[in-house]
């Protein structure tokens, strides 16, 4: 039991050593409070509105079923990331498998790295929700005791689950030789699901009161097919429903029992799989290399083109990187043109727009568009992970005879070109949705969106240069790890506010066009400037 502690600790250590390592100070801990309050908010008045209209119709029990069997399937979704780059693409691997700790000892310490890993994300999606369910329903507080254990429990099985999956695929299709390809599937699959989703819930662009109630009470139909394959669905359900009787504590019971059956059988069972898999492939993981006998792969090839070569090269032969950094330019311009498909088709819709296409050309219009594609931007992550990615390995940037300068400005180059994707999108949808809208219009947005995706993709490689993240264990943290992400949501934010104030203050187009231009110009000059003058100083930290 010490060693699967002792391990337990190291291994978290590993996988959050950037929080964990990193100095605490006031502004960070605000950062923080912002994130989880921002996300925490969306949860919390969505939940709200539902569980008010539920107790309109005394339904609110169903509230708990519904959002038990959300938690399921997002665990389910989620630990099938977690779990492959944890169990199998992880670098502490090669340290943990010359120690003298058992097979099953290592296993059990994988999967607690899992299980505590859900349990923040499980703080936002089930938490908020169940006890705002709590206190508007007006629970005693043996019902808060009880939502804190079953929260505990409940996780573990869907996470054990996706966990076993995997490492039966790993297993017995031997593709760990080939990480690459396993990784490519998942993220394949992941974005088929998403967009099933956003096509099946598109269909209604308006909803009532009464269609919300209709959905939840369908959700909860769901909730007793599944109940009888998911099995601890149905006590986490009634231990909270029963919190104030012995109905209530004998499904406690049960839950902890099927938990813990379920549990010591995975693990006995994946175990000797697990180490099997690990043991024969995972040093021979990585992606078949081409081999150059043309003479026309020695060609000399001009410097721009070869070191943008090379970003691009990381970005997309890596899928994790690929994933995160690169899909999402071309994934939230998918998601959100499907209920866009229904603008046409329902005349109510499309005559509110018609309403608005008054207002598009006034500076409130060009600076909620201008928002929109901020908001594009704020996902990606490509310039504030251009030196993490390379890891201990961008030492190297020091040693090419290429100006420190320079390969920041090639770095950045990959999301300035991925982020013309959505500004794309934003023009060619208002062109679709507004005909008449104004060409100048058009333009302002244009020329504003490039020098925005300018200064943004300068300003995230000079924080990621200040605070890199060099050595990591899985390309998986440097993104979902990486606190930087947060300094990017920030400035996301930060512009949108600034558009929209300046909008207010400034309502004529032309005064408003002028001093956001000329602000974004100064903003991008400056910013080369202190980059050019001071490479060697911003490399310090690179070492």
């Amino acid at each position: 039991m010490k060693d699967v502690l002792a391990l337990t600790k190291v291994l978290i250590k590993n996988t959050f050593q950037k929080s964990l390592k990193s100095e605490r100070n006031i502004g960070k801990l605000l950062l923080y409070v912002f994130a989880f309050g921002y996300i925490g908010a969306i949860v919390g008045y969505l939940s709200y509105q539902v569980i008010k209209i539920l107790i309109q119709i005394n339904q609110e029990g169903v509230f708990i079923s519904v959002i038990l069997l959300g938690i399921a399937f997002f665990m389910l979704l989620q630990a099938i990331f977690t779990s492959l780059n944890t169990l199998f693409f992880s670098k502490d691997l090669e340290y943990i498998l010359p120690l003298p700790i058992s097979n099953i000892k290592i296993l059990i310490a994988k999967f607690n790295v899992l299980i505590i890993s859900e349990y923040l994300l499980e703080l936002i999606v089930g938490l908020i929700p169940l006890i705002l369910y709590g206190y508007m329903t007006g629970v005693g507080y043996i019902y808060y005791i009880v939502m804190v254990i079953v929260l505990l429990l409940y996780p573990i099985l869907p996470i054990m689950l996706s966990s076993a999956l995997v490492i039966i695929i790993m297993r017995f299709t031997n593709v760990i030789k080939n990480k690459d390809f396993v990784q490519y599937i998942t993220v394949g699959l992941t974005l088929a699901f998403v967009i099933l989703i956003q096509l099946t819930t598109s269909s209604q662009t308006e909803i009532s009161n009464v269609d919300i109630a209709e959905k939840v009470l369908e959700a909860n139909g769901l909730v007793l097919l599944y109940e009888d394959y998911f099995i601890t669905l149905s006590p986490t359900i009634n231990a909270l429903l029963n919190y104030d009787n012995l109905e209530g504590l004998k499904n406690i019971v049960i839950l902890f029992a099927e938990t813990f059956l379920i549990y010591a059988i995975i693990i006995h069972i994946a175990s000797r799989l697990y180490m099997k898999t690990v043991t024969k492939g995972f040093s021979g993981g990585t992606s078949k290399t081409k081999k150059i006998n043309n003479r026309k792969d020695y060609m000399k090839k001009g410097q721009l083109k070869s070191y943008l070569e090379k970003e691009f090269k990381v970005l997309v032969k890596n899928p994790i990187f690929f994933m995160q950094c690169v899909v999402p330019s071309f994934l939230f311009p998918v998601i959100m043109s499907i209920p866009l498909l229904n603008i046409f088709n329902d005349q109510t819709v499309l005559y509110s727009f018609m309403e608005a296409e008054r207002h598009i050309e006034s500076t409130l219009g060009l600076s909620i568009c201008l928002s929109i594609i901020t908001f594009f931007f704020m996902f990606n992550f490509v310039s504030i992970t251009a030196i993490s990615r390379d890891g201990t390995n961008a030492t190297f940037m020091k040693y090419i005879p290429i100006s420190l300068y320079k390969q920041c400005i090639y770095k950045i180059l990959p999301s300035i070109i991925l982020n013309i994707v959505p500004q794309i999108y934003v023009v060619v949808i208002l062109r679709l949705i507004f005909p008449t809208i104004s060409s100048v219009i058009l333009i302002y947005l244009i020329i504003i969106g490039i020098l925005l995706n300018i200064f943004q993709s300068c300003l995230m490689i000079i924080l990621d240069l200040k605070r890199p993240k060099l050595v990591w264990y899985s390309e998986y943290s440097v993104v979902k790890q990486n606190f930087n992400m947060m300094f990017e949501m920030l400035f996301g934010v930060l512009v949108i506010c600034i558009s929209l104030v300046l909008a207010i203050i400034l309502p004529n187009m032309s005064i408003y066009v002028f001093v956001l231009i000329t602000a974004l110009l100064v903003c991008v000059y400056y910013v080369n400037m202190y980059m050019y003058k001071n490479q060697n100083k911003l490399f310090k930290k690179v070492m």
